[in-house]
This record gives C-alpha cells, structure tokens and sequence, in this order.
C-alpha cells in the first residue's frame, strides 16, 4: 500500500523521513497502523469481489450453463427416440415369428416388416453417430462448466478466509478512536510543515507543489481510510457466501475505494519524484522552476478526478451528467496527451539530457506525464467498476468498452442455432423418426400403443 499516511509509518526515502518525523508529533500511529490494515485487507477483498462478480466470467458460466443443458436435453432426446426404435424393432421381430407360426404365411407382411426393419437399423446408426458426437461434446462442455465453477468456488473461499481477517481487524478497533489527527485541522499545520521542508527540498517551487499535493492527498487519505473502515464493518456484517458476498449497497462505495487507491499510489509517487528529481535544483533553475509550475498548473485536473469519483453515486442516477463530466476530463487529457507527445518527440530529436545523470527527457515533460499516467489508471479502472455511471448515447466509457469486448466474444455464436431453435429442430427430428418408424408398421398392418410397440396384425394391409 502506497500513499502519504502509510509513508508516516515506513518511509523510505529523506521526504519520508522529514514526513514521518513532522506529522508523527500529531498523528495516532497505533491508530493510523490499525486503519492501514483494515483497508489493505478490505481493498484486497474488494479486488476478490470484483472478479468473482465480473460479468465476462459471469456470462462465461451462464453460457456454459445453458450450453451443457441444451447438450443433456439433446443427449435424453436421442436415447429416448433409440429405445423407441428399439422397441419397434423388437415388436416387429415378435410378429414375423407370430407370422410364421400361421398355416399360411403372409410374405407380403414379412418383407414389409424385412424393410421396416432396415430403415429402422439404418436410423438407429444415423442416431448413434450423432449421439457419439453429443455425448462427446457434452464431456468437453461439462470439464469447463467443472472449471468455471471450481474457480468460483475457489473465490468464495479465499474471500471467506479474508472475510475472516478483515472481522478481526474490525474488531480490534471496535470501540476505539479512528481519528488519526485527533481532532486537529491539518491545515493549520501548512506554513509549519513547509518552513521545516526547506532543509530537504531547495528549490521553492518544487517545495510548494510538494506540500500543495501533500497536505490534498493526507485530507483525501485520512477521509478515505475512515469511510473504508465504516465500509469494511458494514461488509464483514452483511455479506454472506450464499449469495456471492454481494452486499448491493456497497458496489458504489467499493468502486470508489479502488480508483481513490490507484490515484492515490500514483500521486503519492509522483510527488516524491518531484522532491528527490527536482528539489535540489536552486530557484535560478528555470525549466525546474517551470516544470514545478507545470505540477501545480496541473493540480485541478487531478482534483477534476478525485471529484468524479466523490460523484459516482450521483452518476449512478443521472447517467448523462457522469458522461458530460467524464468528456470534459477526457478532452482535457487529449489536449495533455498532445503536447506529451510534442514533448517526447522533441526529446527523441534532441537527446535532451537536464534532468540529470542518466536521464535523457525533459523536466517540462515530467508534470504531462504524471498527470497523464494518474488519468490512465483512473479510466483503466472505471471499465473495473460495477456501478453503471455512463449514457452509452451520451459518451464512450471504460465499462461500455468492456461490454462492447464481452459481446463481441460471442457474435461468432450467431451462427449456431439458439436453445429455442436446437429445441424446435431436434423436436422435429425426433417427431419424424417415430412418425416414420409409426407408419412404416402401420403401412404393414399394425396397431401400435402409446409406447410405440407393435401390438396387433390387425389392420390395412397392401
């Protein structure tokens, strides 16, 4: 788990450091430990969630289900028509002996029951071939429905084991304070915090976007981490393995945890570049001083995002309000994308070297690509989400791409006859062999029963 409040418990770096040492004189570390854990826990629960809820596995099993179902019918329908044929034939061999134990035999009956007979063996091998076929279809059908459903399986227990975890952290904390700051206003602390960062950041651009992004990020976090734990306690009391985990009301603020969780990472390991690529350089430096500007110039569209996800439960009600406001984020992202891309053609002609040893790209690029990498993350992980938050006539989404993918694995299935359809013509295949087998015995002169056998000589003959 990445992020500025995890940092104050396992730094890594002098940023970290200055960071621990400052915020930890305010913060419940034993707290703040114990918040971490739940939301690790819990967010890795949400991952597990997701995967057992996604709809491509979801609609993989139904259609195996529906598949293996069509096959079994199929399979029964075809044994069902062999016995009756069987049947008949055993009946017909019971009448040509009853035949020639007459005074006089009928040939004419006989040969009729001899061609009865061979149209009779020469369905039966059609039909054996056929149901070879299926059977062994159904096999091949049955060995990946058992895989699909051993996978789900395998997910609820892992989830369940989880589940488990997650109960004990929860309660661990029952009772306890889950206000890390103790009531205190971070942003009283800014001025302080920035004065002290003086002795490891030097430039004071790159000081400023380093606390702007801090002192956003840590209010982000420090509500966030409160709003999983209430989450993660409504989950460990409602969800049940019968019914997937799936706690309905959660979807949405699920959702909202894991994209809050990808930007998080994502900015928090950005503004440490900045500090330890940038910091050092003196404010004389312009282009470190412009790319610093560059973070901060930036910073709205970052918040742009952030904002989004706060609105996902409002876009799950007003589809076309979440397309409108995703187009606008998209179409600033374009315009960033565009200069990146000027930017990085321009340091592949230049060989630009100012960032330092071993670096050959441009300080005005870094800020394009840090915002551009955080909104990839954020549209990767919309096409994860289960809450719906687009107008599919309004915008094209991440989730809507997804759909579109999944339906499209399947268009090759059109050529193949619907379960309806396989039901109607195998009804007729079947209808047509009794219906011949029927009266090609009636044409020799026989009654027949309800179970298909031959019953009587009485009859038409011709």
């Amino acid at each position: 788990m990445d992020g500025f409040l995890y940092q104050l418990v396992a730094s890594h770096t002098m940023y970290d450091d200055y960071n621990a040492k400052f915020f930890g004189q305010y913060v419940d570390v034993n707290a703040l430990s114990s918040l971490l854990a739940v939301s690790n826990s819990y967010s890795g629960i949400i991952n597990l969630l997701n995967k057992r809820h996604n709809k491509y596995e979801n609609t993989l099993l139904q259609k195996s289900d529906e598949e293996l179902s069509t096959l079994i019918e199929k399979i029964n329908t075809i044994k069902a028509t062999q016995i009756d044929l069987c049947n008949n034939k055993l009946a017909n061999d019971s009448l040509r002996k009853t035949l020639f134990q007459a005074a006089e035999i009928d040939f004419d009956k006989v040969r009729k029951l001899v061609s009865l007979d061979s149209r009779i063996d020469t369905m039966l091998v059609e039909n054996d071939s056929k149901l070879e076929i299926i059977c062994n279809d159904e096999k091949i059908e049955n060995e990946n429905h058992k895989k699909l459903v051993e996978n789900r399986e395998a997910l609820d227990t892992n989830i369940e084991s989880n589940m488990g975890i997650l109960n004990g952290l929860c309660s661990e904390l029952d009772g306890k304070s889950v206000d890390i700051f103790k009531g205190l206003n971070i942003d009283t602390l800014r001025e302080q915090y920035e004065q002290g960062l003086v002795g490891v950041i030097q430039n004071t651009t790159v000081r400023k976007a380093c606390v702007s992004y801090a002192f956003d990020s840590l209010k982000r976090e420090n509500r966030n981490l409160s709003q999983t734990y209430a989450t993660a306690q409504q989950f460990v009391a409602k969800a049940k393995r019968e019914n997937g985990f799936d706690v309905s009301e959660l979807v949405g603020r699920n959702d909202q945890i894991m994209l809050n969780n990808g930007i998080r990472h994502i900015v928090h390991n950005g503004v440490r570049g900045i500090a330890a690529m940038l910091g050092d350089a003196p404010d004389d430096d312009k282009t470190v001083t412009a790319a610093a500007n560059g973070y901060l110039t930036m910073q709205p569209f970052v918040d742009g995002m952030y904002d989004y996800i706060s609105n996902i439960s409002t876009y799950s009600q007003d589809y076309s309000k979440g397309g409108t406001d995703y187009d606008k984020l998209r179409s600033f992202n374009n315009q960033l994308q565009a200069k990146l891309a000027e930017l990085q053609d321009k340091d592949s002609r230049k060989f630009m070297n100012i960032v330092g040893k071993g670096h050959t790209i441009s300080t005005e690029r870094l800020p394009y690509e840090f915002v551009t990498n955080i909104f990839d993350n954020f549209n990767e992980n919309l096409g994860n989400m289960r809450t719906q938050i687009f107008d599919a006539k309004q915008t094209t989404m991440g989730n809507e791409q997804q759909t579109e993918q999944q339906n499209s694995m399947y268009k090759g299935n059109d050529m193949t006859m619907s379960k309806q359809s396989i039901d109607e013509k195998q009804g007729m295949f079947t209808a047509n062999i009794i219906d011949t087998s029927h009266s090609l015995a009636q044409d020799a002169g026989f009654e027949i029963n309800e179970m298909g056998e031959n019953i009587s000589l009485q009859g038409k003959s011709r």
